[in-house]
């Protein structure tokens, strides 16, 4: 389903919609919305407020999530594999459970956030902030992740990005 704004986006997850894939949400506000099981499969939420969204088991492949702001959201069991990061906001967000792999991260804030049981792999940390942090709650994370520059792929595109490498580990 093409939504064009917020509201729509609201109404339509409301009535039972649950695709909302390609869907352009550049610098929505959608604090504290409920996205259950949602498919924002290459969306644009390219500096969208997602503050404290629940995103639990969430479809974000590919997603543009650039600067978009999702301090304290409920991301447990979502697929962020390949999706674009950059400059984004992830303090306090819940990431237990989620797929991460192949995700650009640079300059993503991470402070007290959550990993536990995230599955990883050819991760981008190149400028993330909080990553002392995140390195004494899970080391792996960091030492089996790559520090490179962003994609060379536009944000949406990311989904077709191929992996660099086939790895994939899995936090206890």
């Amino acid at each position: 389903m093409t939504v064009k704004s917020a509201e729509e986006l609201l109404r339509a997850y409301a009535e039972g919609e649950r695709d909302f894939q390609h869907a352009n949400l550049h610098g929505a506000n959608l604090h504290g919305a409920n996205f259950i099981a949602a498919n924002f499969i290459a969306a644009n939420l390219i500096a969208a407020n997602l503050h404290g969204a629940d995103l639990h088991k969430a479809a974000l492949f590919g997603a543009a999530l650039g600067g978009a702001d999702l301090r304290r959201a409920d991301l447990r069991e979502a697929n962020l594999r390949r999706s674009n990061l950059v400059r984004a906001n992830l303090s306090a967000a819940d990431l237990r459970n989620a797929n991460i792999s192949g995700a650009y991260l640079g300059g993503v804030y991470l402070n007290e956030t959550h990993f536990g049981g995230t599955t990883v792999g050819d991760l981008s940390l190149a400028d993330t902030k909080g990553l002392a942090e995140v390195y004494n709650q899970w080391p792996s994370l960091v030492s089996t992740s790559t520090c490179t520059s962003p994609p060379r792929t536009s944000p949406t595109s990311q989904a077709t990005r191929a992996p660099s490498k086939p790895s994939s580990a899995v936090a206890a």
